[in-house]
């Protein structure tokens, strides 16, 4: 009977984060996305200020620059670095 219980609460757990997974996704989905305005000198000096720093951290991509086609910069990357995970909490797996 306890097995059958563990089971049931581990399906349910499962169901409840599959739930929040689709209304937060719709949430985000339905949400209007509006990148804020850069002018093109603010843009411009941001890209500089990217590569400098590029070069005084990895000084062979200063040599590398010189030869290369194009460089494509991203002078603003915001990072969220979360994850989820779960555990069975030492119980048996269902079968």
């Amino acid at each position: 009977m306890a097995v059958m219980r563990a089971c049931l609460d581990d399906a349910w757990h499962a169901f409840a984060r599959v739930a929040l997974a689709v209304a937060l996704l719709g949430t985000l989905l339905a949400t209007p996305w509006s990148a804020p305005r850069v002018g093109a000198q603010t843009f411009d000096a941001l890209v500089e200020y990217t590569l400098r720093g590029l070069y005084e951290t990895t000084p062979a991509a200063r040599q590398l620059a010189r030869t290369a086609k194009g460089i494509l910069v991203f002078p603003e990357i915001t990072r969220d670095n979360t994850s989820t995970g779960s555990s069975s909490r030492g119980r048996e797996p269902c079968s």
